[in-house]
């Protein structure tokens, strides 16, 4: 039984992963190359795995802020803001987005699974990880609510961290540098 769940939840993550749109994925590398300052936010599963995200971009060099968190400081029009959000029905993120790039002119991108959400009217990049949100299209995975969209992801996200790491020449010794060690 164990066996038969990994494979199939594996399966479903492969399958998420390769309808990934490669011309979106090069605009999101050049997007987080081009911005010193990036801002993340997602709410719940999603948004611990964006402050994951935020630790790697650290340790490649970027100054990363967690949205909401009493540290973080004013966005500009320099600044990139990263929302994740498997639905893209949070009301707080669509108030940020419009917010970032109406008001404050900065550049925004959305990681969803919804290609139909209101939030894509305020993004400059909108990547989609499709088929990943069960509420929106019925029998994607045999894991519970937005489990799919979660870990795949998480995947991406580590994956765009490995082709930065590749593309900017660094090595884990760069990262290490970076590493908390407090």
């Amino acid at each position: 039984m164990w066996k038969e769940k990994f494979a199939k939840i594996q399966e479903e993550i492969a399958r998420t992963l390769q309808g990934l749109e490669v011309k979106k994925l090069e605009k999101v590398k050049e997007l987080l190359l081009s911005h010193k300052r990036v801002f993340l936010y997602g709410e719940g599963r999603t948004g611990l795995i964006a402050k994951t995200f935020g630790i790697r971009l650290i340790q490649l060099g970027k100054d990363v802020f967690f949205v909401g968190e009493s540290l973080t400081p004013s966005f500009t029009s320099q600044d990139l803001l990263i929302g994740m959000s498997g639905r893209g029905k949070s009301k707080k993120l669509l108030l940020l987005f419009e917010k970032a790039k109406e008001e404050l002119k900065g550049t925004t991108l959305l990681i969803t699974g919804n290609p139909d959400t209101a939030i894509k009217n305020f993004c400059d990049e909108l990547l989609i990880i499709p088929n990943s949100v069960k509420s929106l299209k019925k029998d994607v995975s045999i894991q519970p609510l937005n489990s799919l969209f979660e870990q795949s992801l998480f995947f991406l996200l580590d994956t765009i961290i490995l082709v930065l790491v590749q593309d900017c020449g660094l090595t884990e010794v760069d990262l290490l540098k970076r590493h908390a060690n407090l």
